[in-house]
C-alpha cells in the first residue's frame, strides 16, 4: 500500500489575519503572545533564512495552506522554534493539554476542510477509475478512505514533547523543568503504546526501534528524585517493545 503524504491546502478564513492560527483555531496564542513580540520577532527573522513556512506567513497569512496530515499540536510545536521564552514555552505546555484524542480531529476550519478535501479527491480517482478501472487506483482509494478517520493526535503530541524537551534542556526555569518533567510522567507512560501503533500506522516506525529523547529525559529525572523504582517496569517494557533511550 501506498504511504499518502496529505499535505494540502486549508483555507482559513476570508476574513481574518490571523493565517493558521486561524485555520487550526489557535488565535488565543497570538493574543498571548502579543502583537508587539510578534512583529519584533518577524523583524529579527527577517534576514534568516528559513527552511520552511516564514512567521509572518504563519501569523498573518490569508487563504493560506494547512497541513492535513499535521493538526494544531504540530502548530504549536512550530511557534517552539520562534519563540524560547520561559513564559511562552510553559504556555504552549499547558495548550498541549486542551487537546485529547476525541477533540482532536474536530472543531477547527483545518478539520473540516480535511474532510472535504480526501472526500473530493476520492471521487476525482473514482471517476478515473469507472473509465480506467486499475488495482493502483483502488488502492490510493482505499488508502484515501483510511485517512478519513484516522486520528493524528498521539503522534503530534509525541513530537510535540520531542521539540519541547530539546527547548527545556536550555532552559535555566528548574521549577517550570519539574513541573514538565512530573506532568509528562504521569501522562506519557499511558500513551506510549498507542504513540507506537499511530507510527506504526503511519509508516514511520522501523523494526529496529525509534530513539526516545522524551523517555531518556524521564528517566534522569527519575534517577535525580529517587524515583526509578517506582518507575522502572515502564522503563523496561518501553526498551522490551524497541525503544531506544
Amino acid at each position: 500500500m501506498i504511504k499518502w503524504n496529505l499535505f494540502r491546502p486549508a483555507k482559513a478564513l476570508s476574513n481574518s489575519n490571523l493565517g493558521y492560527l486561524t485555520t487550526y483555531k489557535l488565535e488565543d496564542v497570538y493574543f498571548f503572545l502579543g502583537n508587539q513580540r510578534i512583529q519584533e520577532k518577524i523583524g529579527e527573522l527577517k534576514t534568516k533564512a528559513t527552511m520552511g513556512i516564514r512567521l509572518e506567513q504563519f501569523v498573518q497569512g490569508k487563504n493560506v495552506v494547512g497541513f492535513y496530515d499535521k493538526g494544531p499540536i504540530y502548530c504549536l510545536s512550530l511557534i517552539l522554534e520562534w519563540f524560547s521564552d520561559t513564559q511562552i514555552i510553559d504556555y504552549l505546555f499547558s495548550k498541549l493539554y486542551d487537546y485529547n484524542e476525541e477533540n482532536y480531529m474536530k472543531n477547527s476550519l483545518w478539520s473540516s476542510n480535511r474532510i472535504k478535501f480526501i472526500n473530493d479527491l476520492i471521487k476525482s480517482i473514482e471517476n478515473r477509475q469507472s473509465r480506467q478501472p486499475n488495482n493502483s487506483d483502488l488502492q490510493n482509494i482505499n488508502e484515501l478512505k483510511k485517512h478519513l478517520t484516522y486520528n493524528y493526535y498521539y503522534n503530534d503530541y509525541h513530537f510535540f514533547l520531542i521539540s519541547f524537551y530539546r527547548k527545556l534542556r536550555a532552559s535555566r526555569d528548574e521549577e517550570l523543568k519539574s513541573k514538565v518533567n512530573m506532568t509528562v510522567l504521569q501522562d506519557y507512560p499511558k500513551k506510549i503504546e498507542r504513540i507506537k501503533k499511530s507510527m506504526i500506522d503511519l509508516n514511520v516506525w522501523i523494526e529496529q526501534g525509534l530513539g526516545n529523547s522524551i523517555l531518556t529525559a524521564l528517566k534522569k529525572y527519575c534517577e535525580n528524585t529517587n524515583q526509578t523504582g517506582k518507575y522502572q517496569v515502564f522503563f523496561d517494557k518501553a526498551a522490551n517493545d524497541n525503544w531506544r533511550f
